[in-house]
C-alpha cells in the first residue's frame, strides 16, 4: 500500500525505514509514525537488519549513523553506492564500478573482484549484484567467485539469500525463488515505475521514478508473487568477474587534499605584516652598521701645516 511521503531512496532495518528525498534530506520512520528527519545529507541510504545505518553523499564520501540515531561518523573510502547487511556486513561500489567490503577489524576496504554498479548484502552473509550489462551475479559463500543468475536488473536488494528482490530497467519489480532457480513478477500495486527496492523483516518497500513510496509484507522464495519468470533473460555468459579499472586505486581514503597553509598563520592580520616590516627594517639597519668605516686622518706634511695656521 501507499505511504505517505516521496523520496528517491529507501532503505530498512528490522524495525524502520529510512529514506532520502531530492533535496538529499534523510528521514526514519518507525511504525506507522510519521517521517522523522535527521540531520545529514545523502544521496543514498542503506540499513542493516540489526539497525546498523550507513549513507553517502553526493561527493561519494561515507558516513555511518551513530547509536544516538542522530549524529553521523565519517568514514573512509569513496563509494557511490553502500548495503548493508550487518554491522560487520557492509559492503559498497564506487563510480569505477570496483566492489568492496568493509574491514570492521581494521577500519579498511577490502576489495572483491568483479565489476557491478549496484551491490546487495544481506543479513546471512549473502552477497548479491548487478553489472553495467544488468547481468545478475551472487558470489559464491566463502569464496571471491561470483556465479551468474538469470535475468536482467539495475537495483537488487537481499534481505537474506533467499529473499532477493531486483528493479528492471523498464521499472518492473521481482523476487528471486530459489526454488525455481527464476525470477517471478510482483505485484504491490504500484505503477511499472520502480526505481528502488528494500526488503527485510519490516516488510518491502520500494519507490518509484515520481518519488511515491509503497510497502508490502516479505514473502519467502517467491510464494505470493504473480506468475511468470522474468523477461528477457541473457544467454549463460560468462559473468564479468574481471572488470576492475587498470588505471589508479581509488581514493579509499575519502580526505580532501592538504591545502597550502594561511599567509598569515598566527591570525595577526595588518599587525603581523607591521610586524614583519619593523622586524625587516631593524635587520637592515643592524646589516648597515656593520657596513660603517671608521674615516682615516690624513696626517701629510700639508695638512698638519694647515691645521697650524688654522690654529
Amino acid at each position: 500500500f501507499r505511504v505517505d511521503g516521496a523520496l528517491t531512496d529507501v532503505a530498512l532495518s528490522a524495525t524502520a525505514a529510512f529514506g532520502v528525498n531530492a533535496q538529499q534530506q534523510i528521514f526514519r520512520r518507525v511504525g506507522d509514525g510519521a517521517w522523522q528527519p535527521i540531520a545529514g545529507a545523502l544521496v543514498n541510504v542503506a540499513a542493516g537488519a540489526d539497525g546498523t545505518v550507513y549513507g553517502v553523499n553526493r561527493s561519494d564520501e561515507v558516513f555511518r549513523l551513530g547509536g544516538d540515531g542522530a549524529t553521523w561518523t565519517k568514514m573512509p573510502g569513496l563509494l557511490s553506492q553502500i548495503s548493508v547487511g550487518s554491522a560487520n556486513h557492509v559492503l559498497g561500489v564506487n563510480k569505477h564500478h570496483q566492489v568492496y567490503r568493509f574491514d570492521v577489524m581494521t577500519n579498511k576496504w577490502t576489495m572483491l573482484p568483479g565489476a557491478l554498479t549496484c551491490v546487495a548484502a544481506g543479513a546471512d552473509g549473502s552477497v548479491f549484484g548487478v553489472n553495467a550489462a544488468q547481468q545478475i551475479f551472487q558470489l559464491v559463500a566463502g569464496s571471491q567467485q561470483w556465479t551468474q543468475l538469470p535475468g536482467q536488473a539495475v537495483w537488487i536488494a537481499a534481505q537474506d539469500a533467499n529473499n532477493v528482490y531486483v528493479t528492471n530497467a523498464a521499472g518492473q519489480l521481482f523476487q528471486w525463488s530459489p526454488a525455481q532457480r527464476t525470477w517471478l513478477h510482483h505485484s504491490m500495486g504500484v505503477p511499472p515505475a520502480v526505481r528502488r527496492v528494500a526488503v527485510s523483516p519490516y516488510g518491502v518497500w520500494c519507490v518509484d521514478t515520481a518519488g511515491g513510496i509503497y510497502r508490502d509484507t516479505p514473502t519467502s522464495g517467491g510464494a505470493a508473487m504473480m506468475g511468470g519468470a522474468m523477461g528477457g533473460m541473457p544467454p549463460a555468459t560468462m559473468p564479468q568477474t574481471g572488470g576492475m579499472p587498470q588505471a589508479t586505486m581509488p581514493q579509499m581514503g575519502g580526505v580532501p587534499a592538504p591545502t597550502a597553509p594561511p599567509a598569515d598563520p598566527f591570525g595577526m592580520g595588518g599587525m603581523g605584516a607591521a610586524l614583519g616590516n619593523m622586524m625587516a627594517g631593524m635587520a637592515a639597519a643592524a646589516a648597515a652598521a656593520q657596513r660603517v668605516t671608521v674615516p682615516t686622518i690624513d696626517n701629510s706634511d700639508e695638512r698638519r701645516a694647515a691645521r697650524r695656521a688654522a690654529f
